[in-house]
């Protein structure tokens, strides 16, 4: 069995691998994840801070709506006013 698996996934020392074969194409660039990062956090600055809390559990942490709702001790419908609300206020910035 482990000449078959060997055959299956062959190795290559360290040295000899491309250095493109290290990185993986779909993984994301960290540091445009951190300038994007960045970016939001300047645009709610001056959010209240429920609507702040929503928007980054959900859009900077990628939490499901439902682990935002319960984190924030909120109803569903409460979370989507409030992730609505500050939506529309970071696409206010954004135009003037």
């Amino acid at each position: 069995m482990e000449p078959r698996r060997c055959r299956r996934r062959p190795s290559v020392a360290f040295e000899d691998c491309a250095a493109g074969a290290l990185g993986s194409a779909l993984a994301p660039d960290v540091a445009e994840q951190v300038e994007r990062l960045a970016d939001l956090l300047d645009l709610v600055g001056g959010m209240e801070l429920r609507h702040r809390q929503a928007l980054l559990l959900r859009d900077a942490c990628g939490l499901a709506p439902a682990e935002v709702c319960r984190l924030l001790g909120i109803s569903r419908r409460t979370y989507r006013n409030e992730h609505a609300e500050a939506l529309k206020e970071i696409y206010a910035r954004q135009r003037s």
